[in-house]
């Protein structure tokens, strides 16, 4: 797995920049902002439907 795999899965999960650079051993969020934590289209699917699954509960 890369770097750019594993910081962009972390993203997908919810973790924040600042858990996500700590993991990766990073002094702060910048590298991870900025060149790791990419947005897949998978990413946004699963965004996208735990969003519609709290609209369908209100």
């Amino acid at each position: 797995m890369t770097k750019f795999t594993y910081c962009t899965q972390l993203k997908e999960s919810g973790l924040s920049f600042a858990i996500m650079a700590d993991l990766m051993s990073h002094a702060d969020t910048r590298m991870v902002e900025t060149v790791y934590a990419r947005t897949r289209h998978e990413g946004v699917m699963k965004q996208m439907e735990a969003v519609e699954a709290i609209n369908a509960v209100l």
